[in-house]
C-alpha cells in the first residue's frame, strides 16, 4: 500500500473562504474517477503546548492507495490537474511524501 501525505499553508492574500475552497476542491477527487482507499484531510489541530513546535503545517492530506500504479493513475488524470491548477495559486507552501506500507 502507499501512503499518499500532501501538507499545506494557504497563502494570506489568498482571499476570505480561500481554506474550504482548497477543502472542496480536494474532495470532488476522492471518490472519483479513481478512488483512494482511504482518504482523511483537515485543518491542523495541535496538542496543547505544540502550537510552538516549528515547521507545523495548517491543513493536511493522508490517503491511501492499493499500489504506486495505483497512485500514478490517480496522478494522471485530467481531474486531478484541474484541481493542481485550481488550488496551488491559493497555496503559500507545500509538501508531499508518498511512502510504502
Amino acid at each position: 500500500m502507499i501512503r499518499h501525505v500532501f501538507l499545506w499553508n494557504v497563502r494570506p492574500d489568498a482571499g476570505p473562504g480561500a481554506a474550504q475552497r482548497i477543502l472542496d476542491a480536494l474532495n470532488r477527487v476522492k471518490d472519483e474517477p479513481v478512488a483512494a482507499l482511504s482518504w482523511t484531510l483537515g485543518p491542523d489541530a495541535p496538542a496543547p503546548g505544540s502550537e510552538d513546535s516549528g515547521g507545523r503545517w495548517q491543513y493536511g492530506l493522508v490517503c491511501d492507495y492499493e499500489d504506486q500504479e495505483h497512485l500514478q493513475a490517480y496522478y494522471s488524470t485530467p481531474e486531478h490537474a484541474t484541481v493542481v491548477d485550481e488550488v496551488v495559486p491559493l497555496i503559500a507552501d507545500r509538501a508531499v511524501c508518498d511512502f510504502e506500507l
